[in-house]
């Protein structure tokens, strides 16, 4: 039962570093899109 939940909890946390990482390219290329139309 341990090893599953485990397993489980290392799924969410990839899912969830991914998601991160995600968010993070697209708040950039935003970021730089914005500072390229104001410039």
């Amino acid at each position: 039962m341990m090893g599953v939940v485990t397993d489980g909890w290392g799924y969410v946390q990839a899912v969830y570093g991914i998601t991160i990482l995600v968010f993070v390219a697209y708040a950039a290329s935003l970021w730089m899109r914005r500072n390229e139309l104001g410039s």
